[in-house]
């Protein structure tokens, strides 16, 4: 029986009788204690059969050891007692343990120890080793066991607790939606390694508005991605924090980890929905909020609103606005912004004009500024010369080494190619315009301007940059663009009636002129204003194209090649006329009045702007001149700021003006200074909706007449549809459009008329009736 003595653990009991006991009886379950152990006992078995009651002995002496107590310690990476690990995304450090056991047992452990992770991995180290475990895999409730030798016994000890391990959350949001009450939405981006299951996790934002906390749970769907709103009912600048804990159960409790962001400014700002909108920053800076960073994540700017006494003052006089420099010099390695108010330029027929002035004292490409856009708040991009629009003073330099792009902890700032922006000297204030007109920009925006520098020193008169007096307006210029016609087809080979198509504040005016039309009767029609203008603008060989009285080759180059860069430079000028009240009546005596109210918001010099007014009619979709109201010189401008000018012009509707179906008539006025050839405003009116006129049946019958023989010499006749019954006149009229007394005869529907004083020439022989018109070309 002697293989039957062998180790015990702690506390086991059995049956023992003593060396001294004899009634062999009765027995006794006997404790072994720590009194008892370590030491060599002599041990009685007893056995006793059921069936027969016999019982034996059987006795012996041996060693009953107590196991070494052993446990381990749990320490995170910084030395600190820790129940459970959170496991980070990236960079992940580990856990550290450490073999425990009671002083004077730790030279009994043998030197090598056995760890096992619960995690599928296990290992062998020194009993002195600290040992670092990762857990890569996934968060879970791990059973970490370790286990010993006892040197003098080889009694194994060991030790078994649970290590929950969980994610330690990497917190991050972004904020969008930033005008004051419309709701700020705050993106919730904390990822995590991968797509297990995740419960009992949350987020509380605090959201700096003096609000408690507000704490919201997470599940699949809102880990990542989820979005919370926040409304902030007052504009300025918010420090928010969040908190993100993700928490796993274990041994009937729950064990959590937490990441929490550094607090994160959020700038609030106004919400404009005026269509016309000037910030003088003469209260609080207008409210715009300034941020930024230096050093590559040290929170700050050197934007700064005050009087600035130093500056000289801006184009309105004042000395308040905003401006990159304190204490007489600005940081290097900066980037940091000006944020505008958000603006709603959606609205359907709004064509929004930005302005505003500056004042750089910048090195040349070293330090600099530009203007961005941004939808949310948080992904901007350079407002910049490109296909998307023009400006007027915008942008001076390219590869401005402070506006290359760094990423900060509030996103990225400045341009990943290019850095265009404005850069050097402006000696003195400048004013910048640039056209929004275009769908990328008709959204509801915001701008900032970013200021941007390099980590050169500064010399004396480098002292940054300067803004004052930002506006956006809307468009009120509508453009007049004139074209002088080859020929009045379907063709359009300078592509003038392709330009600018879709906009709706650009007229188009065309005129039928002596080069390339001497033989078309609408050009007979009237030939002097047409003529007029030609030999104003000095065209010689059509086509030619106009845009508000400029034409950057002086020739008939197509319009393609030089228009867009015109027009979008003339549209930035707010025009000091309005044109309104365009009224189109008919009188009891067949006469048309065309009357329209001028109005000046500034002073007009006197004596070099006209008006013009030009009766047209819509032929395959061009506005075709008819007539110049009273002619083609114009009637001179007399608006002042305080007294409007009532234009007034009327015609001869009977006379029809060559207007062959006046459901497609029309008028267009336009003011033209004299001297520079300058288009400053124009306006159109359908006729369309006029009562019939007086004169209903008066057709063109040209196609019906004769004349003969032509060319002709000492005299013509001209063959009518219609009788002389009809009250039949006729007239000839040279290229000049001067009309010539010619004497003729009538007869029935004959005319013959007597030509032998004219000179050598090209005229239109025009006989008019209550019944139509003949128009005829002469050689």
């Amino acid at each position: 029986m002697a293989n039957d003595f062998k180790s015990i653990g702690n506390n086991r009991t059995f049956t023992l009788y003593s060396e001294s006991y004899t009634g062999l009886t009765s027995s006794s379950d006997y404790l072994l204690g720590d009194s008892k152990l370590d030491k060599r006992l002599y041990i009685v078995y007893k056995n006793t059969e059921a069936a027969t009651e016999c019982t034996n002995l059987t006795s012996g002496r041996f060693t009953v050891h107590k196991l070494i107590p052993v446990s381990f310690s749990i320490k995170d990476d910084k030395g600190l007692p820790v129940n459970h690990h959170c496991l980070l995304k990236t960079g992940d450090l580990g856990t550290n343990f450490r073999v425990e056991v009671p002083p004077g047992y730790i030279s009994r452990v043998n030197d090598t120890t056995n760890w096992d992770f619960g995690d599928g991995s296990s290992r062998a180290a020194k009993k002195s080793d600290v040992v670092n475990h990762k857990y890569t895999l996934a968060k879970g409730a791990y059973s970490v066991r370790l286990e010993i030798t006892d040197n003098i016994s080889k009694c194994k000890s060991s030790h078994v607790a649970d290590f929950p391990v969980a994610y330690k959350p990497v917190p991050d949001f972004h904020a969008s939606k930033l005008c004051e009450g419309e709701g700020t939405e705050f993106t919730f981006t904390t990822a995590l390694m991968n797509e297990t299951a995740r419960t009992k996790a949350s987020c509380e934002f605090d959201f700096g508005d003096s609000e408690p906390p507000r704490r919201f749970s997470l599940n699949a769907d809102t880990w990542e991605g989820g979005v919370v709103t926040s409304p902030y009912a007052a504009h300025g600048r918010y420090l928010v924090k969040l908190t993100v804990k993700d928490s796993i159960m274990s041994g009937g409790r729950y064990y959590s980890c937490k990441g929490f962001t550094t607090p994160k400014a959020v700038g609030i700002v106004p919400q404009i929905t005026d269509k016309d909108h000037l910030e003088s920053f003469d209260n609080q800076g207008g409210f715009w909020i300034a941020q930024g960073w230096v050093n590559n994540g040290e929170p700050y700017t050197d934007w700064n609103f005050d009087a600035q006494d130093s500056w000289p003052p801006s184009s309105t006089g004042g000395n308040r606005f905003w401006l990159t420099r304190r204490n007489e010099e600005y940081k290097p390695l900066q980037r940091s912004a000006l944020y505008s108010p958000c603006f709603d330029l959606r609205a359907r027929g709004y064509y929004p004009i930005m302005s505003f002035d500056y004042f750089s004292q910048l090195p040349d490409q070293k330090d600099g500024v530009c203007l961005e856009y941004s939808y949310d708040g948080v992904r901007w991009e350079s407002v910049g010369n490109n296909d998307l629009g023009y400006g007027r003073n915008w942008y001076n330099q390219s590869a401005i080494g402070g506006l290359s792009k760094r990423n900060l902890p509030d996103g990225a700032y400045g341009q990943e190619t290019a850095q265009i922006g404005w850069s050097g000297k402006s000696h003195g204030w400048v004013t910048a315009k640039y056209d929004l007109s275009n769908p990328l920009y008709k959204q509801k925006i915001r701008f900032r301007f970013l200021f941007g520098t390099n980590d050169d020193n500064k010399i004396p008169g480098e002292n940054g940059f300067a803004l004052d007096n930002f506006r956006l307006y809307p468009r009120n210029a509508t453009i007049l663009g004139e074209h002088f016609l080859h020929k009045d087809s379907v063709t359009d080979p300078e592509k003038f009636f392709e330009f600018g198509k879709t906009d709706t504040l650009f007229i188009k005016l065309a005129y039928l002129t002596a080069p390339g039309n001497s033989g078309d009767l609408e050009y007979f029609s009237n030939t002097a204003d047409p003529d007029a203008r030609a030999t104003y603008y000095g065209v010689s060989s059509p086509p030619w194209s106009f845009i508000n009285g400029f034409n950057e080759y002086k020739t008939e180059i197509d319009i393609s090649t030089w228009g867009k860069g015109v027009f979008n430079d003339k549209i930035l000028d707010k025009s000091p006329i309005e044109i309104a009240d365009i009224k189109a009546e008919l009188t009891a005596q067949s006469r048309l009045v065309i009357s329209a109210v001028l109005h000046a918001s500034v002073p007009v010099q006197k004596g070099t702007w006209v008006v013009h007014a030009a009766l047209v009619e819509n032929v395959n979709g061009r506005q075709i001149m008819r007539k110049f109201l009273p002619n083609a010189a114009g009637t001179p401008l007399t608006a002042t700021e305080t007294q409007d000018q009532k234009f007034s012009e009327t015609c001869r509707w009977e006379k029809g003006n060559n207007i062959k179906d006046p459901s497609e008539a029309g008028v267009i006025i336009f003011v033209q200074n004299l001297d520079t050839k300058s288009v400053m405003q124009a306006a159109y009116k359908s006729l369309k909706n006029l009562p019939p006129p007086t004169i209903a049946g008066f057709e063109n019958y040209s196609n019906e007449a004769a004349l003969y023989p032509n060319p002709a010499k000492a005299h013509f006749y001209l063959e009518l549809p219609f009788s002389q019954a009809a009250g039949v006149t006729m007239t000839v009229t040279n290229m000049a459009g001067q009309a010539i007394e010619v004497p003729y005869t009538h007869s029935g529907r004959q005319i013959k008329a007597d030509i032998s004083a004219l000179a050598e020439g090209i005229y239109v022989v025009e006989a008019r009736s209550e019944k139509g018109i003949v128009q005829k070309k002469l050689a």
